[in-house]
């Protein structure tokens, strides 16, 4: 369903153009970016205009904070605008859907606009921008909520590699975009101009003003000949606060967002798999997942930062979990990379890992591999359970459900893995267990310690190893008895861990 409407200028001649749902828009590097007097460090946000402003309206609801707060009125009457307002007016389903999917990140993004002085229209840019849908786009086009560019992201200290995405960071992006969105709004003294710069680089609002001046025509957005994408662009974000200030009007309705933080930062002790820390706080993974988009593995950096999203009702759980856990070990991962014909089965028992185990780490939706893919492996498995001869009535025992455990809690205090509950009880990945249940728990015991070692491929060197296994290149000399000149050789076996309860051959 698409709706026909006009382009915003009153001066050209009238065009009609299709509005489809998809959202457009991207952070874009230009051409001019040393034109007009800017600043040396594109990253810095210059101060904002002082303006007065009433003191915020006291609400419980993010979406009406956001309408107490928007700035860029006085367009209402452009052509192009009330359009947009109209096609969006008949498109209940896109908003629900988006504003659904805005919940977890919303107040994060409004408290940094407010915190900023800076319009709250630009709290809605994500939802022209990606539908704020963090996973939105990729690779070398835009990606994340704010929808950068490769380039641009770089510029302002977005990183990229294979464990981490920085267009997708819920925090970093969001501070990126207001970076930006703030200093072109100092370069060009005009928010309309800087929205269309974000969208179509500075280069291109340059040459569009100064072909405006060659002509003596005004050169505010509106008399400026932009690329067509950027002429929809400010029209979409202009109707959406105008349907957000006066949704009755309208006939749309918001989905109430409460205004309270949805999640909370927590630093991690180790590298973490998402599947480690849901199970530690008793949450779905695509509920991290959602929190934490930049990690592509689904496991944090091997270098670190190792912090994690957290539900904001889950935090103190979670961090209750981790002071428990003795052994930091088992928090780290290895990576493998899949040969023929190894599958997931062989995998798994090469690593003496459960299936259970590798499909919810790598959020596998089926056992099927591919030659060269990546995936993470437990670098310290809890143990297999017992075989069926052995688990006998006698070597099994109950558990009572207490209130705040979860799944991860009660299998580490018990010396069994996540995957071996959820068998016993016949548990499935979306079982949640409640206060007063009784989980059966069989032959439970306590890994022994043992070696793990790596077999040194030609072209290693220390420092590949130690970063394959997360571990230092003096930890690899100690446990090998290497000296600073020792070379290595092809086929030579090395230590890598010592304190591991299996014998892991890489």
């Amino acid at each position: 369903m698409l709706f026909k409407g006009i382009l915003k200028t009153t001066n050209k001649p009238c065009v009609y153009f299709l509005v489809s749902l998809m959202t457009a828009g991207c952070a874009t590097q230009s051409d001019g970016f040393f034109k007009r007097g800017q600043p040396s460090d594109p990253s810095r946000t210059p101060t904002q205009a002082a303006q007065p402003t009433l003191p915020p309206l006291v609400t419980t609801d993010l979406w009406k904070r956001i309408g107490n707060g928007l700035q860029l009125g006085g367009h209402e009457d452009e052509l192009a605008v009330r359009g947009m307002v109209q096609f969006f007016a008949g498109q209940q389903r896109h908003i629900t859907d988006s504003a659904t999917r805005a919940q977890p990140y919303l107040r994060h993004i409004v408290d940094n606009v407010e915190a900023r002085n800076m319009p709250m229209e630009l709290a809605l840019l994500p939802l022209v921008e990606s539908s704020y849908d963090p996973f939105a786009g990729g690779g070398k086009r835009a990606s994340g909520l704010w929808q950068f560019m490769p380039i641009t992201a770089k510029r302002f200290g977005l990183n990229n590699n294979e464990w981490y995405e920085g267009r997708r960071d819920v925090l970093l992006s969001t501070r990126a975009a207001l970076d930006y969105l703030g200093w072109l709004h100092g370069r060009f003294d005009d928010w309309l101009l800087a929205l269309a710069a974000y969208n179509s680089g500075e280069g291109t609002v340059d040459r569009a003003i100064a072909a405006a001046a060659a002509q003596g025509k005004p050169q505010d957005y509106w008399h400026l000949d932009l690329p067509t994408e950027t002429e929809r662009y400010i029209p979409k974000l202009l109707a959406f606060s105008q349907l957000l200030a006066a949704p009755e009007r309208f006939g749309i309705t918001w989905p109430r967002t409460p205004d309270t933080p949805a999640f909370v930062a927590v630093e991690l002790p180790a590298r973490t798999s998402l599947a480690t820390a849901a199970d530690m706080m008793g949450v779905n993974m695509q509920q991290l997942r959602r929190l934490n988009p930049a990690l592509r593995g689904n496991i944090t950096q091997p270098g670190g930062p190792h912090v994690l999203l957290v539900p904001a009702n889950r935090a103190d759980q979670f961090q209750t979990a981790l002071a428990q856990v003795a052994d930091k070990g088992r928090l780290q991962w290895v990576r493998h990379e899949v040969k023929a014909p190894e599958s997931l089965s062989t995998i798994a028992e090469e690593f003496a890992v459960s299936l259970a185990d590798l499909r919810q780490t790598n959020a596998l939706e089926n056992d099927n591999l591919r030659a060269g893919q990546k995936i993470w492996i437990p670098k310290l498995p809890t143990p297999p359970a017992e075989p069926r001869a052995v688990a006998s009535s006698k070597s099994s025992r109950s558990y009572r459900v207490a209130a705040g455990d979860s799944l991860w809690g009660i299998a580490n205090k018990n010396g069994v893995s996540v995957a071996q509950l959820r068998q016993w009880n016949n548990l499935s990945a979306r079982s949640a267990i409640q206060p007063g249940q009784t989980l059966k728990i069989i032959g439970a015991q306590t890994p022994k310690p043992t070696t793990t070692y790596y077999k040194v491929r030609s072209g290693d060197s220390l420092w590949t190893i130690a970063q394959r296994f997360d571990t230092s290149i003096e930890q690899i000399r100690r446990l090998n008895k290497l000296s600073a000149k020792a070379v290595l050789q092809p086929s030579q076996r090395l230590v890598v861990d010592s304190t591991g309860p299996q014998t892991v051959y890489y």
